[in-house]
């Protein structure tokens, strides 16, 4: 038995420590599965959706690309009058979204977090691109961020569209790991779309999505590959815990097997 316990306690701290190999990661999350959507974009018909593609450049680099749909022209909230007469409202438009970067791409800054940003194929700005920290009063958004929401460090693409897809890519030195985003509809303060961990504080992978890291991505380094930046870790929200437990349980079947 004692064997036993120490055997099942090294598989559990190697399942968790183990990179994730992603040559090209990809993924998403809908309204209902991972995005809370409100006011028009939470009751129209569509179904607010971000789909990601993660792919490694080499060299401790990686392409992001991000494709919004499911809101805008296209979509309707749909009501009945006391007449009975259906009643048809335009879904809005997508108006800007914040992506987290974590502290150190904005404070004290690197220009390497991301670059080479366009939309649908157009090169964006660099005044429609934004570095700070979002989140409630006195922070950038204050005034549509959810109540209960976190803030974060991280990047505004201040550029969107009357309907998708929308689909937004850059470059970054830094590998992808579990985070947060919060998108702004066209009309009305309270027309955002966000990743429900946002505001719940959950530990579900769900919940969240794909983003840079906080940390710069050196070739060689866990998490980067050897030398060509050919895997990227992507540890999920718990993984800390998960390892400490396993840890612990190595501890406790030593000192049975010393007995």
């Amino acid at each position: 038995m004692t064997r036993l316990i120490a055997v099942l306690a090294l598989a559990s701290v190697c399942a968790f420590a183990t990179p994730i190999t992603i040559p090209s990661l990809t993924g998403s999350r809908s309204e209902g599965a991972g995005i809370t959507a409100t006011d028009e974009w939470g009751s129209d018909n569509g179904l607010f959706t971000i789909a990601w593609e993660i792919t490694s450049l080499g060299g401790g680099s990686y392409h992001y690309k991000y494709t919004f749909s499911g809101f805008g022209s296209g979509f309707a909230t749909i009501t009945i009058d006391s007449k009975g007469k259906e009643k048809r409202d335009p879904s809005p438009g997508f108006s800007h979204w914040d992506l987290q970067l974590t502290t150190s791409c904005v404070d004290p800054g690197d220009s390497a977090c991301v670059t080479n940003s366009k939309l649908n194929n157009v090169a964006i700005g660099s005044g429609d691109i934004e570095l700070a920290h979002f989140g409630p009063d006195p922070l950038v958004d204050k005034n549509f961020w959810p109540t209960g929401g976190s803030d974060f460090w991280g990047v505004k693409f201040d550029v969107g569209g009357d309907g998708g897809p929308l689909v937004f890519e850059f470059d970054s030195n830094r590998a992808p790991v579990w985070g947060s985003f919060l998108a702004k509809g066209g009309s009305g303060n309270d027309n955002i779309a966000y990743n429900t961990g946002l505001v719940s504080g959950s530990a579900l992978e769900i919940d969240y999505i794909a983003r840079p890291n906080g940390a710069p991505c050196v070739p060689g380094t866990p998490g980067c590959g050897g030398g060509g930046g050919g895997t990227g870790e992507v540890p999920e929200p718990g993984t800390l815990s998960l390892l400490g437990l396993g840890a612990g349980l190595i501890i406790v079947s030593r000192k049975l097997l010393r007995r």
